[in-house]
Formats: structure tokens, sequence, C-alpha cells
């Protein structure tokens, strides 16, 4: 994108960076011409996998027992993730000598990821700092075995031969394949095994190596999950954080002793902020561009009681920035969530399960509540305009899947943003970030502003101004609409628009069965509710469609270990026979929720399956 847009304009549309890059990657001369933005080689670029999706994240926040009914802490947690079924996530109670823990766990690993035992009970959102580079590796122009490391003095350089590994691909029922792959001294080359980035550096010059903070071969996050299952009190829930390195999480922790607290907990890249520090490739060879070690566990954001009890005994987290003095990145979410979480939080003084669980339901939208005023009754002469704006006008931000009105908000924004952006970036950049980004802050800041430079259509002879394209935008949207759904606009409510969709795979892309596999049901929220259901801008067919939410709900309750509850988006059972397999999706959708009980003689724990393996012999 920096190869096609002014710095001005990149800043406009992505979290601002300090260095020019599009000057930086023209001296370096290490990617293809971009050209024009059309054939193969775009294809290639939108798909090269190591693009930010915006608006991904998830929620989750403590209040102390001073603002709860029962005084004792209460914390929520509903991690987002892309839609699935089977659910990624399993309940599980681990009981054994020393070890008695509930919560979500993921297959195959050995550990309660989020939940409780008798002491305490924590809950994750991805902090999301910057922990990956791609490091330009400079090939010896004689010897392409071998990578730059170094200038060694005036025109001379120092290289280094890559580690090579050779792995035989056995392919069923054909000749068994055999590649090599390179890893330098940061980490695997993977422009070796990537089309799309082949297709945008020169590989007769350069390659493009990883390094990444989940890489690490002394990783021992798995060790942090056990002994967090074990601790008895916060400070030791915080030590055993000490050994979690990937991927970062803001973690929340409350006790039964009445202590809360707040700790992110990951490797973290000391970075030089003003050195492009993480937003594109980096030379690999520059001293500049290194890692500088880590932050200490110390350093990362954390919190105490005293420090939450002076900000009201409440606190949240949203994957937004937080505020902290070290550099963290450039790239995180928004504070819609956060901010929406924390008002809520305030407004009561005595928490209860009920209130939380309303929190975790709340679908209010002030993004669009607030864009839509502003961008006022638009000029139209649409068939279908005297019996759709009646039902915008009263839009105040609800996202009400039985409500027509965010139906419109979203499809004439969809609409805007593609009026407005799609000119300047061209086809193959629009094809590769619309849909990954939704640049609602962008469209805020030029409907705010009115800024005419943004408004005007490239590639027509006609100057149009920003009240020109909110009313093409409005005709564009009832089009759309009346297209995929039909032109009665009563019948567009929200619900139908924005299915959760849990998707199988791979059976969601076999015609006869994805109805069987595949979960569908209406939804509330958008991408900026904490409700949240993210939308799919990137679909030609259902781009409303709801395809990263809340993948499962806890509300921990520190008074009893019998009083937390839990919900699952789809089901326990990962068998599609089972009624297991969806019983929970109705009840997810309606954000109601399930007893979590450590006796392991309550009827809920007790298991519904009995699976028996074979006999072998």
């Amino acid at each position: 994108m920096a190869r096609h847009l002014s710095m001005a304009q990149l800043n406009a549309l992505m979290p601002p960076v300090l260095t020019d890059l599009s000057a930086f990657y023209r001296d370096l001369a290490a990617y293809r011409p971009l050209g024009k933005q059309k054939g193969p080689h775009m294809q290639a670029v939108t798909e090269t996998g190591f693009e930010t999706f915006e608006g991904i994240g998830s929620n989750n926040w403590i209040v102390d027992g001073t603002r709860t009914a029962s005084g004792k802490p209460l914390l929520a947690n509903d991690p987002h993730l892309g839609l699935s079924a089977p659910s990624i996530w399993h309940i599980a109670h681990l009981r054994a000598p020393g070890l008695d823990v509930v919560g979500a766990v993921l297959v195959g690993i050995p550990a309660v990821v989020l939940g409780r035992n008798g002491h305490v009970a924590w809950g994750f959102t991805n902090t999301g700092p910057d922990v990956q580079d791609l490091m330009l590796e400079q090939l010896h122009p004689e010897d392409p075995s071998r990578y730059r490391i170094a200038m060694i003095g005036k025109d001379q350089e120092s290289y280094t031969s890559f580690e090579t590994r050779t792995e035989e691909i056995r392919v069923r029922g054909d000749k068994a394949e055999t590649r090599v792959f390179r890893r330098s001294r940061h980490g695997p080359v993977i422009s070796d095994v990537n089309e799309a980035l082949q297709a945008q550096v020169d590989p007769s010059r350069y390659a493009l190596a990883l390094r990444w903070t989940a890489l690490a071969e002394d990783n021992l996050s798995l060790e942090a999950s056990i002994a967090m299952a074990q601790a008895s009190n916060i400070e030791q829930l915080r030590d055993a954080l000490r050994l979690y390195q990937a991927p970062a999480q803001n973690v929340v922790m409350a006790d039964l002793q009445g202590d809360v607290a707040y700790q992110v907990a990951g490797l973290v890249p000391k970075r030089k902020e003003d050195k492009l520090a993480g937003v594109a490739p980096v030379p690999g060879w520059d001293p500049r561009f290194a890692w500088d070690g880590f932050l200490s566990f110390d350093q990362l954001p954390h919190k105490n009681r005293r420090d939450i009890l002076a900000e009201g005994a409440v606190f949240a987290t949203a994957n937004e920035k937080p505020d902290h003095a070290a550099f963290l990145g450039h790239d995180f979410a928004r504070r819609d969530r956060k901010d929406r979480i924390t008002e809520l939080l305030l407004k009561e003084d005595r928490h209860t399960i009920e209130s939380m669980r309303s929190i975790q339901a709340d679908r209010y939208s002030k993004s669009l509540d607030t864009l839509i005023k502003k961008m006022g009754k638009p000029q139209s002469k649409h068939p279908l305009h005297a019996k759709a704006w009646p039902l915008l006008e009263g839009f105040a931000g609800d996202m009400d899947r039985s409500s027509v009105g965010p139906s419109l908000a979203i499809a004439w924004v969809d609409a805007l943003t593609r009026r407005i952006l799609s000119d300047d970036l061209g086809a193959g950049l629009w094809s590769r970030h619309y849909g990954r980004r939704d640049f609602r802050t962008a469209i805020e800041h030029i409907v705010s502003t009115k800024d005419e430079s943004w408004c005007d259509d490239r590639t027509t002879q006609v100057i149009e101004s920003c009240s020109m394209m909110l009313a093409l935008a409005w005709d564009d949207a009832l089009d759309q609409l009346a297209k995929r759904y039909g032109d009665n606009p009563l019948t567009w409510t929200w619900g139908r628009l924005h299915p959760a969709v849990s998707s199988h795979r791979p059976f969601s892309n076999m015609p006869g069965l994805s109805s069987l596999f595949e979960l569908r049901v209406p939804s509330d929220g958008e991408t900026y509710t904490i409700n949240v259901g993210r939308l799919s801008l990137s679909s030609r067919d259902e781009p409303y469609r709801n395809q990263h939410a809340a993948s499962l709900r806890f509300i921990f309750d520190l008074s009893s270990t019998e009083a937390s509850r839990y919900v699952l988006q789809t089901g326990q059972s990962g068998w599609f026979f089972m009624p297991s397999y969806r019983n929970m999706n109705n009840e997810w959708a309606d954000v109601r929720d399930r007893p979590l009980r450590m006796n392991p003689k309550a009827k809920d724990l007790r298991a519904q399956e009995q699976w028996i393996p074979l006999s072998t012999r």
C-alpha cells in the first residue's frame, strides 16, 4: 500500500507510522514494480495471509467485591474467534492430586486455558503487541545460499550461510516430494513457500524470514497454564504468568480473598519506535531494526487492586492500546468495546451475575449511531427510498437482530466506503484490504470533516462532492439489499443479513454436507459492539454475515465455587449426530448461559456421552 499511496493517505487509512515507507522501499529496490493492479500477480498479493484483520479481539473485565452484591469479585470473559463447528473450545473439569480446575480447554492441550479453581479465576484477551517482523535477507550476488548479516566497513559486507533442512513429504497414491527449507538467524524463510510473497519480493536478490516470539525453542507457555491451575492466590497466579511467552495476553484475575489484578503476560520485543517498529519488512542486516531483547515481566502493563479501586473498582480490556510508557506496537483495536464496557460497569453500584450477563449482551454501536446522524438525509429518487428511509430515521445504534435499522445503517456505510476509497486504492489493493479492514475510522473522519479530496472519484470526469457520494451510496445500498433480500424493506431484518455462521472445515465447502455440519443462527451486534459480530465485507454473497464473535462466554463468581456460568458457541460434542453438537447455539445467540460448578457430583458436570475405544485386536 505504501508503494501506491502517499504517506498522508496511508496514515489516514491505517495506524500512523513515522517513516516514509514508499521512499524507504524505493531505495532498497527489494520489491517488484507494482504495475497494473490486475492479473495473477495482484491475485497473489491479495492472498499473502499476513495481513491484519481489523476488529478481531475479545472482552474481559473484573469487578472488585466492593462493587458487587456478594462482596466478592466477579470476572467475565468472552474470547472472540472465527466461528466454527465443532467449537474450538470444550469445557473440562481436571482433577488430580494437587489439581482441581474447571474451564475451557483446546483440543490437544492438557491444560485449562481460561477458567478457575477453588481459589482463583482468570480470563484472557489478546494484547496485540507487535511480536513479529518480516526480515529482508539480502542474498549474496554470487552465492544465494548465503545472506548478508552486517556491514563491516566501507564497501565490505559480511555474509553467512542459511541453515537448511530437507523434508520428505509423502503423498498418498503418488510419489513423495522432497523439499528443502531454509532458516536465517531470524527465523524460517517463508518467501520460499509463499507464492504471494514471491510475487512481490525480487527472489534473485532477497528472501523474507519471519522473526516471531512464538517460535522460541524454550517456550514455557504450557507450563504457565499448569502452574496457573494450581495457584492459590493472585500473587501465585502472577508468578505462574512469568513463564508465559506467546501469544501475549491481557490477563484479568481475582481470588477468593477478594484480591483483583491485571497483568500483560508474554514476550514483547524492545523496539525503536521511530524505526518502522514492526509495521513493515525491514533489512535483516541493519542493526537499527534489530530487537534489543524483551521487556521484563514487571515492565509490562499491570495493575494491582489499589490501582483498580482508584478507577472505580472495575477494570476492562478489549484489545485496545494499553496506557503504558513502553512501546508495544502500532496496530490495536479501537476503544469502542473497552469504553462501553467501562461505562456500563460504572453505572451499577452493586453488580451481580445478571448485570454481568447484560453487559455481555450489549449491542449498542456508538460508532454507527454517531456516523449515521452525521451522514444526514440523502437526496434520493430511488423507488425504495420512501419505504426504507423511515426505517433508518429512528436508528440509534441498537444492533438488534429483529430490527431493519441496523441493516440499512451497515449497508449504507459499506456502500459509502466502497464509493470513497476503492478508486484511491485501486482494484488490487482494495480487494486485498477491504474485509480485513473496514476503514470505519477513516470514513468517520471523512464524513465529519467533509474531506472532498477523498470524496472525488478518480475514475470519472465529474468532480464528486461528499454529499453526492452519500446520495449515490444510499442508492447503492438499496439496490444491493433489494437484489439480495427482495424489494420489501420491512423484511431486511438485521438477523437475516447477519447470521452467525459456525463453519465446518472442510464440509462447509461441500454441497450437500454444509447444511448438516454448519450452524446458522440470527445474531445481534456488529464489529464494534460488546456483543461482537464481525462482518464478512469481502464476501460477495453474504457481506454482513457474522464470521467472528464470542467463541464462548464465562462469568466467574468468586463468592462460591458453584455459582459461575458459561456458554459455548455450539456445544460440547464434535460429533454432529449428537444433540450436544449444537444444543448451545441458540442459547449463545440469546446470551443465555449454564451453571459451571466445581462439585464433581453436580448434574451439570456429569458426562452425558461415553466413548469406548474399539479393540485393536
